[in-house]
């Protein structure tokens, strides 16, 4: 990286927040040279520590690479980085979206062409939509069936063992105690009361 480029990239990632607190500009200088890779997409943290001005002109290129090696270790620094690459994706997206649409207007392959819409169409808010089944199953040991049962004959005044002895089951003596009420009805009892009950007219129905 030229140096001018170097100066005006420093200058214009100064005012970000992970940037501005490195302790000086050489700390800044590493940041930027860093989210530069060579040609063949590599970072040299030693050449980098070079080229923002660490070192001695005495200095060795095992010193540079120690001091290469704690600065893109440091938590700090990192935060840097990653904040100077966001700018320059940011800047890049333009070109991004140039190279998609160049692809699927202009590539030989359809699958390309493919990829390339199925992109415009996300990014543009038009995203394919999804759709989950999601299957929730209550696995239950025969006890505990059998617990329910005699719990929901109870509530509604029945006697839980001959209600179950009638498919063969046996209702556990710890099971089959006489409901709180202390009265078991018959189905037919429990019918005969409710009909009893809906056809008893109130005082709001009969009138003054």
């Amino acid at each position: 990286m030229g140096t001018d480029v170097l100066a005006e990239t420093l200058e214009a990632t100064r005012a970000g927040p992970a940037m501005s607190s490195l302790p000086n500009d050489r700390w800044r200088r590493f940041a930027i040279v860093c989210t530069q890779p060579d040609d063949h997409g590599q970072v040299n943290f030693t050449q980098a520590a070079e080229d923002a001005g660490f070192g001695t002109p005495e200095s060795t290129r095992a010193s540079l690479a120690v001091i290469g090696h704690r600065l893109a270790h440091d938590p700090r620094m990192q935060a840097a980085m990653k904040e100077v690459a966001e700018k320059n994706f940011g800047a890049a997206l333009p070109a991004a979206v140039e190279a998609v649409i160049n692809i699927m207007m202009h590539s030989n392959k359809n699958s390309d062409k493919l990829k390339a819409a199925a992109m415009i169409f996300d990014r543009g808010g038009m995203p394919i939509k999804t759709q989950h089944e999601v299957k929730v199953e209550r696995v239950e040991d025969f006890d505990t069936k059998v617990a329910r049962a005699v719990s929901l004959a109870k509530s509604l005044g029945l006697d839980p063992a001959a209600m179950l002895a009638k498919i063969g089951i046996e209702v556990p003596a710890s099971l089959s105690d006489t409901p709180e009420s202390g009265v078991l009805m018959t189905k037919t009892e429990l019918i005969e009361d409710a009909v009893v009950v809906s056809v008893v007219p109130t005082e709001e129905w009969i009138g003054e």
